[in-house]
């Protein structure tokens, strides 16, 4: 029964196209106008499109509605898009990183993107895997093994099922809209019939690439799930904190070390230290004698 009132509606939106066309033969046949607007600037074919816009909201509405008590229930699957982010240390990054790339192959999957960080007390290396979204769960157990405690672990699932479903009810409408303009496009006698014609297929089909676009990103986030992978390896060689008693000893030991130095600069500038000092007694001496 859902069926049949599907395929109904879609019937109506092919006899509103084929009306749009025959009214607009007609009328160009007995005004003689070559151009497709008629009456209040309005044109048949916009008509017709506004026409075929709400046959098309009601195919969607019919095909995403809830079923009565006499029709057949259609089930369809539900697409899922499941991502997930894990962070955990390790004691090997190498070791961890070849058991990841290991499980994602055996598992159908790749590796998509991965970046290593050395930090002065850890090396960490971020990995993007992606897998078939069925193997999901059991590359998530693989990564597991052997981790002591995860700093991060999200998963996410998104359900994208009622999309799928708008999408792939629109653009099937749509393609029908699409034949039956072509098909209108081979009955224009003039320039200005065929420019319009082709101005409006211009618009069909660039919303048609646009879902279609769309659809192929669904299919692609639902068929393969993304998993990002941050492990880190702790730089145990690095010097522990002292106390502030420390940093206060080390503070005088450096300013008497600072002392030094300074001492050190005068030496190596001691011929300029020698020329300041005979220009100053001399100017000394000189003030002297002018003020007798």
């Amino acid at each position: 029964m859902r069926i049949v009132k599907l395929v109904s509606l879609i019937l109506i939106a092919a006899f509103i196209c084929f009306s749009c066309g025959n009214s607009y033969n007609e009328s160009a046949s007995h005004s003689g106008d070559s151009s497709l607007m008629a009456g209040n600037d309005q044109s048949f074919y916009e008509k017709g499109r506004k026409d075929l816009k709400i046959v098309e909201d009601r195919i969607v509405t019919e095909f995403a509605k809830e079923p009565g008590d006499n029709e057949k229930v259609e089930i369809y699957d539900r697409k899922l898009i499941k991502n997930g982010n894990l962070k955990f240390e390790t004691d090997s990054l190498e070791k961890t990183y070849n058991q990841i790339k290991q499980s994602t192959l055996d598992l159908g999957g790749y590796i998509s993107n991965e970046n290593q960080t050395k930090q002065h007390s850890s090396n960490s290396w971020s990995v993007s895997v992606r897998v078939p979204a069925g193997e999901f769960d059991k590359l998530l157990q693989e990564i597991s093994k052997g981790v002591k405690h995860f700093d991060q672990r999200k998963i996410t699932t998104q359900d994208v099922t009622e999309e799928f479903v708008d999408i792939t009810a629109r653009l099937k409408t749509k393609k029908e809209v699409e034949q039956r303009f072509v098909k209108l496009l081979d009955k224009a006698k003039t320039i200005e019939e065929i420019l319009d014609i082709e101005y409006k297929l211009g618009a069909i089909r660039s919303e048609i690439e646009s879902k279609e676009g769309r659809l192929k990103y669904l299919k692609n986030q639902v068929g393969f799930s993304t998993l990002n992978i941050n492990f880190y390896e702790l730089n145990h060689t690095v010097a522990p904190q002292k106390g502030y008693l420390y940093k206060l000893g080390k503070a005088f030991e450096n300013g008497w070390v600072g002392l030094g130095y300074f001492f050190l600069g005068l030496v190596s500038i001691w011929p300029m230290l020698l020329l300041f000092i005979v220009i100053a007694i001399l100017l000394l001496r000189w003030n002297k004698k002018r003020k007798k």
